[in-house]
């Protein structure tokens, strides 16, 4: 998979109820020793994963994870291989997004407009 294009797999083991063995991980590692991997399309992989991430400045400020949303995750916070830096819990992200997304919405409705009194159609071919 990772010759063929796919930069990284989904966190989580191949069982889903472990978080290993997985697809990639010390698959990678293995393939790269044994010769089928190459490590410059291993770096290639980094590349693409890391570029989008500091581009967007995720390394610089980005918000804590809220710390209410650990439990709503399959795997408890107890099984978690890392510590993560949570911020305060139940943050409300949603600002005035309703706005925005009912002008989008509404303005995606409009598909023709009825310039000289076209439509209804007449007689349409299909």
């Amino acid at each position: 998979a990772a010759e063929a294009g796919l930069d990284m797999d989904m966190p989580g083991g191949i069982s889903f109820v472990s978080a290993s063995p997985s697809f990639f991980g010390g698959n990678i590692t293995a393939s790269v020793n044994n010769g089928s991997l190459s490590i410059e399309r291993v770096d290639d992989m980094c590349r693409r994963i890391m570029t989008p991430y500091f581009r967007l400045g995720q390394n610089n400020n980005y918000p804590p994870i809220d710390a209410s949303s650990g439990g709503l995750n399959f795997f408890p916070v107890t099984n978690y291989l890392y510590n993560f830096t949570e911020g305060p819990a139940n943050v409300d992200v949603r600002d005035d997004h309703a706005a925005l997304i009912r002008e989008l919405g509404a303005a995606g409705i409009v598909l023709l407009k009825n310039v000289n009194n076209t439509l209804p159609l007449k007689t349409p071919a299909n």
